[in-house]
Order: C-alpha cells, then structure tokens, then sequence
C-alpha cells in the first residue's frame, strides 16, 4: 500500500502500449511501423511479415461438433501461425452450455480451462511473448484469438461435462507456406507504365511476379532470383511536339549604336491534331537544344525626355500652396511621343510652392475699465503680423473681415448713487426762508448708506433750497422778535467728497470735487460760516504719460 513518485516520462524507445508499435519520444507518442523506424507506415501482413503482402502464407479453418466426455483434441495449430480465431456457439443461446475451449502445449500442460477447471471472464494469455485473449465462458459466444505469429504448436481441445451436447467450434488461422523456386514467376504482360515524354515518348508493360498456384499477383522480391522477361514497348503521345519558340524580343538596350536585345524564348507543346499550341515548363523541353538568350541589336540613337509647360499660378498666396504644369515626351527630333516611351525617366508636374507663413491679426492685452464702477469700456490694440509676431505689417495685409475688436464692454462692481429725501417744512413761517432735505450716499440693492466720498461729488443733489412763506405782518417795534446775534459764530466745517476721475485718458486734465460748508447738525451752511477756515480745493490738476509712435527700421 506504498505510492511512490513516478519519472515525469519513460525511456525513449519505449512502446505507447501493448498492441502498437508506436514508441514514446521526450515524453510523446510518436508514430513508428512494424520495422521500428519513426514516421513509418509500415505494418504487417496476415501472415505476420512486416512489410508483407499477404503471400507467404495460407489459411486454415475447420469445425468441430464430436462431443465425448472430458477433453476431446480439435486441431494442432503450428508454430509460425498468425490471426487465430476460434468460436465456441451455445446450442441454447445461454452462456451454460456444458462446451468449454482449451489450450494446452505439446507436453499437455495447459494454458486454458485445464484440470476441469474453467475461467469464466475474460483474460489475456502470454505464450512465449505472444499475448492471446481469451473472452471468458460467461457468454453466448466463447472466443480464442491472436493475432500475432506463436512461436511454438498449440493443441486446441474443447472441454465436454453435462448432458454432452454437440459442441459448436469454428476456427481459422494462417499458416506459412513453404517457398519453393518453381511457385512464383514473372508475366511480362502486366498494365502499362506511364509514357516517358509529355509528347514523342515510349512506354513499357510493368514485369508483375505471382503465384503459380492461384495466379495471385505477389511482391516482386519473389521473384528476385529469376531473369526478368525482355519489357514490352510502344510509341506514345505521338499527337503532340515540343520544341523552343521565341515569343518576343525586348528594345535594344543601346539608345545609339551596336547592343544587345533579349529574347523571351518558352517551351511550347504543339498539337497537331487539335493544331493548337500550349506554353509549358521549361523542364518539359530539358532535352531540346535552347535557343540563346538575346542576339545583337543597333539602337536609332533617337533620345527621348519630358519636357513641360510654364508654371502655373500658386494655388495659395501663403501658407504652402501647389503650382502645376503640363508634360510632353518628346525626342531629339521635335516630335511628341507617346507618354509611356518616357516612362523610365522622372517626370515633375507639380511642386509646393509660397511656404512662407500667412501674414494674421495679434493683439494687446486690454487696458483697464475706463470707469471705477458700473460699466464701462476698455481697448486694446490690434495690429497685423507676420508668423511669430515680432514683425508688423500694413492693415491691408491681412483679412479686415477677421480683424478683431479694438474696444470692449466690462463691467465692475456696481456705482453708489445719491438718494434724497423729501423737503423739509420752511424754516420761517412768514417771508423768505430756506427749507433742507436729507441726502446721502447709498449703495447696493439694499440702499446701505456709505461714506459720501464714495459718490460722485460733482452730481450730488442740494440739499437746502430757499423757500417763500406769505409776508409777514410788521407791528410795532416792541413786538418784533429779535433777530439773533450775528457776532455768534456756529460750529462749521469745510466737508469734501472723492476726487472724480481725470478728464482725460492721458496728458494733462482736470479733477474736481464738492465742498461745502456744514453745521454741527451737518446740514449745507451758508459759505460765509466757513470763511474763519482754508477752504479746500475743488479742483486739481491730472497728469499721465501718453503713448508715443515709435518707427523702426524697414523690413526687406
């Protein structure tokens, strides 16, 4: 009950198996015949020769139905026999038939069913290396055979117990013959060969050896030993010729002067029967003098060229266009040929042409919003270029319909505005007085208020104006009210919203701002309550470098 680790795989040379003679080759089955070469198809006859055609041996068969109690002798079966086959048929259709096959050799030691004893399955016999298999007795049909050559005699018996039945036993086997000289001969009269030549050829009747006996047609090697009769021959294909026919010559490989030309030479069949003629192999016409290869030749000393038409336009004026011409094939002489004899000679019809990059619009960065809030313009500048931009060109070198814009909306964060209230009452009752209103600096959806610096001071509305109540009725001077002391000075101060923007884009320009002077409640008071302070400027002066042209120097 051990395991042990086989090899990963056998000897070469090894046999695949027990019935074939295929052999194992690095691990593989490889095919081998009965003479033990690899790839060999060779294999034996039913007389057990390799190679073998089946005449040198004879087959036996006979039966047997002499039923007697115990071991009764059938057929000796000699040594050299091959493709034995006995049969054993129950008389009932029922494996249990009381007849049972037996083998034994010629001391009458038994290899089968000896001793009254029977093997009932089936099993292989070994007999002097020749295996012979045995079906068992448990069936309908008891069956000996082998198929190779045994190598000593065998006694066949058939065992006979019971009611004594007639046996039922068929057998068959070959058996050598004995080779005498006078047994095989030669007929000279055998199908005939194949015709030597495709035309104007012979052929011969095959010499076939055989069998005196029964006439049956053998392998020549029996026949080896005896003179070969004188073939029997006749004329064949003698419909037909080959022979060597040229079928075109090449030009002359001078243009002027003494050359060579080659010759196209085929073998052709002709058939003077259907009188017709067939390109063949050359190896058909082997045995025919070939004419040569190319014979002498003097050339017209006519020179061919191309010559061509004027170019045309550029198909592009930038940018690698095509331009395009016409071609002839003309000779030395003046005369226009046809296309193909110029063929062997280069022909340029078309060509790039203007490669040069196409000039194309480049512009600036864009300046800053002209406003500080709200929406406004910017520009940028737009000029012509040639390729990589460092070269600038006249407008109307590039295409004015593409030419981008040199100015452009934007738009930042929205402006405060002013918003103003209602009028107040008039401060007097009678006469002239002045009446305010509230205004301030608002900003966003929401009206927050925020510093007045951040409006436009030159566009802030008035928030006092003057006002006319009915006149005032004068009664005497003791019931007038008294004025207030002008000498009284109020709390004021100056006020000054944000600087506007410069009034121009560059060079010298203008600012301006409101001022004005207010009372501690910071209401407008009149200019004249302010006088005892500096009044701050309203207006300033801007100043920013402008641009300047610049020419360099010109292109070629």
């Amino acid at each position: 009950m051990a395991y042990y680790q086989l090899k990963d795989r056998v000897v070469d040379g090894t046999l695949c198996g027990p019935d074939t003679y295929d052999i194992c080759v690095q691990g593989l089955c490889r095919q081998a015949g009965c003479d033990h070469v690899l790839n060999s198809k060779a294999r034996n006859d039913k007389c057990g020769v390799c190679g073998g055609d089946n005449s040198s041996c004879k087959t036996l068969a006979g039966t047997f139905n002499d039923a007697q109690y115990g071991y009764n002798a059938v057929v000796r079966i000699p040594a050299g026999a091959t493709n034995i086959d006995i049969k054993q048929v129950s008389y009932s259709g029922k494996p249990e038939d009381d007849n049972y096959l037996a083998l034994s050799d010629t001391q009458s030691n038994f290899l089968l069913n000896g001793n009254f004893v029977v093997a009932m399955f089936k099993r292989e016999i070994t007999f002097k290396g020749t295996i012979i298999e045995y079906s068992g007795s448990d069936t309908k049909v008891e069956r000996i055979n082998c198929t190779d050559r045994i190598e000593e005699e065998l006694i066949l018996q058939v065992l006979c117990v019971g009611n004594l039945y007639n046996p039922d036993v068929r057998y068959s086997f070959n058996i050598p013959i004995e080779e005498q000289r006078e047994q095989f001969v030669w007929d000279p009269s055998g199908s005939w060969l194949e015709c030597s030549r495709l035309c104007q050829g012979e052929r011969r009747r095959k010499a076939v050896c055989f069998r005196k006996s029964d006439h049956l047609e053998v392998s020549d090697q029996r026949c080896e030993h005896l003179p070969r009769p004188i073939a029997v021959t006749e004329a064949c294909n003698t419909d037909c010729e080959l022979r060597w026919h040229v079928a075109g010559k090449s030009e002359c490989l001078a243009k002027c002067g003494p050359g060579y030309r080659s010759l196209d030479v085929q073998c052709m069949k002709y058939s003077q029967m259907k009188r017709q003629s067939e390109r063949m192999e050359a190896s058909f016409c082997a045995d025919i003098t070939k004419p040569q290869m190319r014979e002498t030749c003097h050339g017209d000393c006519l020179l061919k060229s191309w010559q061509y038409s004027a170019w045309s336009q550029c198909s592009k004026t930038c940018g690698r266009g095509i331009r395009s011409r016409e071609s002839y094939c003309m000779n030395n002489l003046g005369r226009r040929l046809v296309d193909r004899e110029c063929s062997e000679y280069e022909r340029v019809v078309s060509e790039p042409c203007n490669e040069q990059l196409c000039p194309n619009w480049a512009v600036s960065e864009w300046s800053e919003c002209l406003v500080t809030c709200g929406k406004g313009m910017r520009h940028r500048q737009v000029f012509c270029t040639m390729g990589d931009g460092e070269e600038k060109l006249r407008e109307h070198f590039c295409n004015p319909s593409s030419k981008p814009s040199t100015v452009g909306s934007c738009e930042l964060a929205e402006c405060a505005t002013w918003q103003v209230g209602v009028w107040g009452a008039c401060a007097v009752t009678c006469g002239h007085g002045y009446q305010m209103r509230a205004v301030r600096c608002v900003l966003g959806d929401y009206g927050d208020t925020v510093d007045d610096r951040e409006c436009n001071a030159a566009a802030r509305p008035r928030d006092s104006q003057d006002c006319e109540m009915p006149p005032c009725s004068w009664t005497s001077a003791s019931q007038i009210t008294p004025r207030p002391d002008n000498s009284v000075q109020l709390v004021t101060q100056w006020r000054y919203g944000s600087w506007t923007a410069c009034s121009v884009s560059c060079g010298k320009g203008k600012l301006a701002r409101y001022v004005s002077c207010r009372d501690a409640q910071g209401g407008v008071a009149d200019e004249s309550y302010c006088a005892h302070l500096p009044r701050p400027p309203e207006f300033s002066t801007c100043f920013s470098p402008c641009g300047q042209w610049h020419a360099r120097e010109w292109s070629d």
